[in-house]
Order: C-alpha cells, then sequence, then structure tokens
C-alpha cells in the first residue's frame, strides 16, 4: 500500500516525503534529506495542531497535507492548484482508509534504539570488531563487514583519522543507518604511532530524521564515549561499560526532546495561508 501511495505522490512532485505524527519518517524523495528532513520535522511540530484530516496547508512552495489522524504527507513544489486538489482528493479517496487502519495506533514518542554499538579498530591484519553491545543477533561476518566498512572512510586519507569526525553512512544489507565516529587511539607500537579507530552505531534507517535533528547532543554522547573507550584501551580493561553508556544516552533521545524553534513558528504563521477542505 506504501508504494503504490508513495508512487502516486511521485506523479505529483518529485520531492516529497511521509511523516508520522510521531517524528517517524515513512519515505521520502528528498535527495538532500539531512537538510530537508530536519526542516520538515520541524515544520511537523509547529503545525500539527493547526491542520485537521483530510486538509492541506500551503506555505509558499510547502504543501503539507493530513490525510489521516497519523500521516503527513509534505510536497515540494510550485503546483498548479486545480492539478493539486485533484491529485491530492485522489490520494484521500485511494489510501485514506488503509492508511488509517494501519497506522491507527502508533507509539506517541519515537525513540532512538541502536540496533548495534560496535567499537572497531585497524589493526595489524586489518579491520576488527574489538567490541560490541546489542540486542540482536549479528554474525561475525557481519561484524567484520560493518567494521570494513567503517574503517574504509579512510582508505583516501594517507594520515588516517588524524582529526574526529562523524558521519552518516548507509548499510544497506542491515536495513540500517549507520553514525559513524572515527578517531585515533596512540599506541607507540602501532604503525605510525597510533591505531584508526571507529565507534559504528547502526538504527533503523527510518530514524535518520531524527538522528540528523539530534546531531549536536549525539556527538557529545559519542565524543564521551570515545574518551571513555581510549581511557579504558590505556588501562587494558574491557569496553563494554564505555558502549553500553552510550546505547543508554542514545536511548534517552526521542522526538519529544527537540525543541520548538520560535522564529520558525512565526515565520510559517505568517506563510500559511487559509486551510483548504478537500
Amino acid at each position: 500500500m506504501i508504494s503504490a501511495l508513495t508512487k502516486q505522490i511521485s506523479r505529483i512532485a518529485d520531492q516529497w516525503a511521509c511523516i508520522l505524527s510521531n517524528g517517524h519518517v515513512v519515505s521520502s524523495s528528498f535527495k538532500d534529506e539531512k537538510k530537508n528532513l530536519i526542516k520538515l520535522i520541524k515544520i511537523l511540530r509547529v503545525v500539527i495542531n493547526e491542520i485537521e484530516v483530510g486538509s492541506v496547508m500551503i506555505a509558499r512552495d510547502l504543501i503539507i497535507f493530513r490525510i489521516s489522524f497519523n500521516f503527513f504527507v509534505f510536497i515540494k513544489g510550485d503546483l498548479d492548484k486545480n492539478r493539486l486538489k485533484d491529485a491530492l482528493s485522489s490520494l484521500k479517496k485511494n489510501y485514506q482508509q488503509a492508511i488509517e487502519k494501519q497506522f491507527e495506533n502508533i507509539s506517541s514518542v519515537e525513540v532512538i534504539e541502536p540496533r548495534l554499538v560496535l567499537f572497531s579498530m585497524g589493526l595489524g591484519e586489518g579491520p576488527e570488531p574489538v567490541a560490541q553491545v546489542t540486542n540482536e543477533s549479528y554474525s561475525s561476518e557481519q561484524l567484520l563487514k560493518v567494521s570494513m566498512k567503517t574503517l574504509l572512510l579512510l582508505s583516501v586519507e594517507s594520515q588516517g583519522a588524524m582529526k574526529s569526525m562523524i558521519s552518516f553512512q548507509p548499510y544497506v544489507e542491515l536495513d540500517s543507518l549507520g553514525i559513524v565516529h572515527l578517531f585515533q587511539i596512540e599506541d607507540k607500537e602501532a604503525r605510525g604511532g597510533a591505531y584508526d579507530s571507529a565507534i559504528t552505531v547502526l538504527v533503523d534507517y527510518n530514524l535518520r530524521a531524527i538522528i540528523y535533528d539530534n546531531y549536536a547532543k549525539i556527538e557529545s554522547y559519542l565524543t564521551q564515549a570515545r574518551k571513555h573507550l581510549v581511557k579504558e584501551y590505556n588501562g587494558k580493561k574491557g569496553y563494554d561499560s564505555a558502549l553500553t553508556a552510550l546505547k543508554e544516552n542514545l536511548k534517552s533521545i526521542t522526538y519529544e526532546t527537540v525543541e520548538k524553534n520560535e522564529d520558525l513558528k512565526a515565520e510559517m504563521m505568517r506563510q500559511i495561508k487559509k486551510l483548504a477542505q478537500l
């Protein structure tokens, strides 16, 4: 049903997103997801109580259609009003009932639940998974693949992870988005005096809007974990406590922790036109 819905939306405009009331991204066509989903998730929080079911709100070139209580369609583009009305009426007629049934009961709070928190190092024989915390079953081969893909991000860097950095990377085979924190651990026995290292957190790919919108907070948690891991490495201790603490910190971030942007709210309210009942 969702596939058919998104195909019909794609015939209306090239850029669109389907987002639930709790911030969960069902599907999106935006190429620059980080930038656009951050904006859409904030707009949704501002206007969620302003749009009735079956109604559309237009703010400049952004169209927001609430097809059911929990399901919102965002469309970006300067579209002909008559064509838009016919297209959205068709969406409502064809999919409203099915969407209401499928998304009748959803969690009011979207939580970041890490699938895997992995500590990897580039040792003498190449990338290796050193320690992990997970509630799921990952084979040794899968863990090695994650480690290799993570540390291969440094393959074109002549001096390795000289600077700590955070990036996002899809892990298609595992249907996950990876939050990757690259850094070095100094060791006199290592070639060049340091080992390239990484923390990789795998989460549900559909949580990417919440991940992007909480970048600063996630970065601070990864920095804490990195410092903890380096300390444990130098003390020749285990790594479970650092990885478990990171997992729990990430789980504390929810859709509801995103603060409303009052400037954005004021701008939206200035631009919003009268609701058009379809």
